[in-house]
């Protein structure tokens, strides 16, 4: 749903509603949404550039 929004196919383009959906997801367990969280805070898409959020993002997915 974070992709839709974010690129608004099927629906209106609302980046906030793709961080909110992505934040949704991850605390659901889904660890492939702390990618797309993190792109969003490293390019300011839905929220303020935030480097220090993005890097935390990533390294989220590190095994």
């Amino acid at each position: 749903m974070g992709q839709c929004y974010e690129s608004g196919t099927g629906i209106d383009k609302e980046p906030a509603a793709a961080v909110g959906a992505y934040e949704g997801a991850l605390q659901g367990g889904y660890t492939p949404a702390a990618f797309y969280l993190g792109l969003c805070h490293m390019n300011g898409i839905g929220t303020e550039v935030n480097m220090d959020k993005a890097v935390g993002f990533f390294e989220k997915l590190q095994v």
